[in-house]
Parts: C-alpha cells; structure tokens; sequence
C-alpha cells in the first residue's frame, strides 16, 4: 500500500494507523515522535487526494489534536485525530481514512506491483537470516534483527 509498509487488508492497514492515534502513549497536543510512526504518516500523505493542500509548503510534524478543531464535519467533543503542523505554521487535520481508503491509478499500479515482487522481497529477507547468526542492514551496514527488518 505504501512505498515501506504494507497490509494484508486494507482494516489491518487502518487498524495500524488508528493503533498510532489510539494505543502508541499519544496525549492531545503531543506531536507523533516515533521515527516509525512519523514515516507510516508520511507515505500515507503522499496517497491523500488532497496530498497538496494538506502538506502546503512542508510538514514540520504530525501530532494529535481534537476533531473539534477541523473546519469539516464536526464528530464529537473530545474525538481526536491526528493533524498535521506545517512548516508556514498552519495545522490542518490530516483525515488518514481518506487517504487509506481513496484510489487513483498510481496507487493501484504501485500496488501491483508491490504484490508483483513480495514473494521475492519475503524469500530475501528469510535466506538472510536463515544464513547468518549476525545480519548487517545493505544500506547502513547496522546490525538488525529480523522483527525490526523491512525489505525494500
């Protein structure tokens, strides 16, 4: 689905990025300071329809606000979601189900192909481990462990 991170199912991937708002310690007002976190919600904008306008001239951060505060729909007094904070200083919400739910042609040849190479990208990663007591990462040449390994 993303450029780094996939999901079985589209709810899995929703489920993830409501575990960010719901289930990662995240208090209203706090900015999103996992580095794991803060790159889920920027592939995710990069796919919103409205990439351009929520992200104007740059993102300074995401963080937790209340809904309340969007000039859409209003859901209810203490609903929160996550918003993002502009480097011009601007916060607008960030709305992550549209951006999850939404198609377009790039994000389904993407997608494709995505799929196209997963089995390819999963054998790589097993015949790493499989053969090493000790796996350095390609790029940084850091130590990694396996439940931390994404394969691009």
């Amino acid at each position: 689905m993303l450029e780094t991170f996939s999901w079985p199912t589209r709810s899995a991937a929703e489920a993830a990025f409501r575990g960010i708002l719901r289930n990662s310690g995240y208090s209203v007002g706090d900015a999103v300071s996992d580095p794991v976190h803060h790159r889920m919600l920027i592939e995710l904008l990069e796919r919103h329809p409205d990439h351009a306008e929520k992200a104007g001239p740059g993102v300074r951060e995401f963080f937790i606000g209340r809904t309340r505060d969007a000039s859409g729909v209003f859901v209810g007094a203490n609903a929160i979601g996550i918003w993002i904070r502009r480097v011009d200083g601007e916060e607008v919400d960030f709305s992550y189900l549209t951006a999850i739910r939404q198609h377009s042609a790039k994000s389904d040849a993407k997608e494709a192909l995505r799929t196209e190479v997963d089995e390819r990208r999963q054998e790589y990663r097993d015949a790493r481990f499989a053969s090493r007591e000790e796996v350095r990462s390609d790029l940084s040449g850091d130590r990694v462990e396996v439940k931390s390994l994404i394969v691009v």
